[in-house]
């Protein structure tokens, strides 16, 4: 829902946004627990793997098509108000594949 304000994006909706998304930390400190473990009965092993560069262009060629590339949400956003990201001025740098691709490109 949210990435799909792109073209629509305005800084009141980009405040709110940034002040729902850090206050759904805040539902973890009721005590109450939020979500729920489906027990599987069997280990889920975790791995925490680095890619290298090359890792990452054979999963974007073997992905499938189409692959849409778009502005950053958060960093438009940024700007918006008025705050822009400074570690880079690289604003087109999101990747989306497959049906989310087909979407994006749908909604311009």
């Amino acid at each position: 829902m949210y990435e799909f304000q792109l073209n629509s994006l305005t800084p009141e909706f980009f405040r709110d946004s940034e002040k729902y998304l850090y206050a759904r930390n805040e539902y973890n400190k009721t005590g109450i627990p939020q979500l729920r473990v489906v027990p599987l009965d069997q280990a889920v092993e975790n791995e925490n793997l680095v890619y290298s560069y090359d890792d990452i262009v054979q999963v974007i060629e073997n992905i499938g098509e189409p692959i849409a590339v778009m502005d950053c949400i958060y960093r438009k956003g940024t700007d918006l108000v008025g705050e822009p990201y400074k570690k880079t001025d690289l604003r087109e740098i999101c990747l989306t594949f497959r049906r989310g691709a087909v979407s994006f490109i749908e909604k311009g």
